[in-house]
């Protein structure tokens, strides 16, 4: 969803900003703007946790507050995991197998 750069959501609905839909556009509209008026997030999440550094300076664009945004990069150092026996036939996977976008390339 991308909002005005002052965190206003007045161009969601019109703009068709989710999936270019009317109808969604109106429900995260709707959403928002209600938990905006209730405070919900700000009254009640310590930390937003964002994975990269584009949404940490796009959620601040937005007007989040960004003493409660904290960056943990989307890595993984292997080293101190390295496996002390020889591969098998089982490996396990966090995170999503698909192709990566431009910025994680």
């Amino acid at each position: 969803m991308r909002a005005q750069r002052d965190g206003a959501l007045r161009n969601v609905v019109p703009h068709r900003h989710i999936k270019g839909s009317m109808g969604m556009s109106a429900f995260v509209w709707l959403e928002s703007s209600r938990h905006r008026a209730l405070r919900l997030y700000a009254n009640n999440v310590a930390r937003f946790v964002v994975r990269s550094a584009l949404f940490w300076a796009r959620f601040a664009e937005w007007g989040l507050d960004i003493a409660k945004l904290v960056h943990i990069p989307n890595f993984v150092d292997l080293d101190p995991a390295a496996p002390d026996a020889p591969p098998g036939d089982t490996f396990i996977s966090f995170g999503a197998r698909r192709q990566s976008r431009p910025w994680q390339r």
